[in-house]
């Protein structure tokens, strides 16, 4: 028997400590090396490289910081949220990163990130106007639609109206709404008044979407719905028992996406309706589930390069690409 257990019980600890230490070193060395043989570079795969810039207009110093890891964070959840497709994220600074997609993602792989990337994933709400509301007058209306033919959506919009763009006005189905076009598009004239919208704010932050779920609606339709907090369903129960019969317009980054008439006052849960792909369904949900960006992205890559990999059998043994420079820099 050992003439002092408490120097033996020590030694002991500290054998087990250090095997831990070094099985856990080894886990992680070989987590690293698995990773890397699973989701290597586009440079040994092939692939296509994605830069995108964030718009700065309107941002201070100490909000530019890291905003490129930020965007990453929310674009991340919002295009691989399991994490199990082949691409790497890599911030170029605070206001540009790179998206690399491996060729093993399959060839439509960059296209599909470019349609996911545009928007920030804004829910607001606002009440539509009809042509049958006594504050809307046929003359009032008329010097609307005259300001967004002349002067575009916004410098024709005010604070006790704003005119939104319809995401498809072949599927738009509220007839007494005002709408007219500017260019080629159509818009629908929205409310901007405090008891009339639900509007997003970045600095207050008084409400947030829960979560967004695919669902179908009354005539079996892909739909999407989503839940709002405790808080935000205050806000819409408030916005919706105050205008019952009017129709809601629902917004998704300022996009009217449908306007169903409110036939009474909602509270935290609700259903987009609309005439949607299962592709749209998805990215939709996944935008808002993955939360809103902390900046403005603009939305077409400042350079796409195409890479070829550097070792494979129908292709020479060094890397090649071709590369399109999208901005004058």
């Amino acid at each position: 028997m050992s003439k002092n257990p408490t120097r033996k019980a020590i030694v002991i600890t500290a054998l087990v400590v250090v095997v831990v230490f070094v099985l856990f070193a080894c886990m992680v060395a070989a987590f690293s090396i698995a990773k890397r043989i699973l989701r290597p570079p586009i440079d040994i795969t092939g692939g296509t490289s994605l830069v995108y810039e964030i718009d700065a207009q309107g941002l201070s110093e100490d909000e530019k910081k890291d905003l490129s890891q930020r965007m990453i964070t929310v674009l991340r959840r919002r295009i691989d949220p399991r994490g199990t497709l082949p691409i790497l994220w890599r911030p170029l600074g605070d206001m540009r990163f790179e998206v690399q997609v491996s060729r093993a993602a399959g060839s439509s792989a960059p296209q599909d990130i470019q349609r996911m990337v545009k928007g920030a994933g804004i829910l607001e709400f606002r009440i539509l106007p009809t042509s049958d509301d006594p504050e809307v007058t046929p003359e009032k209306v008329a010097d609307y639609v005259e300001l967004l033919q002349t002067k575009g959506p916004k410098d024709a919009s005010d604070d006790e109206y704003v005119w939104c763009e319809v995401e498809n006005n072949d599927e738009w189905n509220v007839p007494a709404s005002v709408r007219a076009m500017f260019g080629d598009k159509w818009y629908v004239l929205a409310s901007n008044k405090a008891n009339e919208a639900m509007l997003y704010s970045a600095s207050k932050r008084e409400w947030k979407l829960e979560r967004a779920y695919p669902t179908n609606d009354q005539m079996g339709r892909r739909a999407i719905g989503f839940v709002l907090d405790d808080r935000g369903g205050k806000l819409f129960g408030n916005v919706t028992g105050n205008n019952v019969d009017r129709p809601l317009c629902i917004l998704l980054d300022g996009i009217a996406m449908s306007a169903p008439r409110i036939e009474s006052r909602i509270y935290r849960q609700a259903v987009i309706t609309g005439s949607f792909t299962r592709t749209e369904v998805e990215d939709i949900v996944n935008k808002l589930n993955a939360g809103c960006l902390p900046a403005r992205l603009i939305e077409q890559p400042i350079s796409i390069k195409t890479i070829g990999p550097a070792v494979g059998p129908d292709t020479p043994d060094k890397r090649t690409g071709i590369e399109r420079n999208l901005s004058k820099d």
